[in-house]
């Protein structure tokens, strides 16, 4: 499946996987602010 990437790529993410890459920034983002407060955001 070497073409399934480069088609991903080309293509806009879907729904699902934009929900994802939220749901992953949020837990990052938690996890920086419960680490030591690097961003002053």
């Amino acid at each position: 499946m070497a073409g399934m990437a480069s088609v991903d790529e080309i293509r806009p993410p879907s729904r699902r996987q934009k929900a994802c890459q939220q749901s992953e920034d949020r837990a990052r983002r938690r996890r920086s602010d419960n680490d030591g407060r690097d961003h002053p955001r």
